[in-house]
């Protein structure tokens, strides 16, 4: 049985009432804490996966839309997850900051080599990249 599936018997098995305080409709209900994420709109995807430079067929604009606006629905709900008594952690592992000597170390690759790798257009020597939003 998959991960997706096990959670969905569990959120099943855990009360399917709706005034259950564990139903799956009480799961997704508004957080006190912030207001819930405003569903994606078709546009909303098509500018991200410009931004991320994905070409989208119409059919994979409609799944994307549908499942993003299912991920950031269930992540909304880690919004009700009361977190006032939880110390801000910076670090986990006990490690401190470790530093090395900032040493230049002269690649043997060709600049002009690595410039050609690149997509987008080169300009005076550099990577001509068009502006994020526009």
């Amino acid at each position: 049985m998959s991960l997706h599936a096990s959670f969905g018997n569990w959120l099943l098995e855990i009360g399917s009432s709706p005034l259950s305080p564990l139903s799956p409709l009480s799961l997704l209900s508004p957080s006190p804490i912030l207001p819930p994420m405003p569903q994606l709109t078709k546009a909303q995807v098509e500018h991200i996966a410009k931004l991320a430079r994905l070409k989208l067929k119409p059919e994979e604009l409609e799944k994307m839309t549908s499942n993003l606006g299912s991920i950031l629905q269930y992540v909304d709900m880690l919004n009700e997850v009361d977190t006032s008594s939880v110390k801000p952690t910076e670090q986990v592992t006990g490690l401190a900051n470790i530093l090395r000597e900032d040493v230049v170390d002269q690649s043997k690759a060709n600049p002009d080599d690595l410039l050609h790798n690149s997509p987008l257009p080169i300009v005076e020597h550099q990577i001509h990249a068009p502006h994020a939003h526009g």
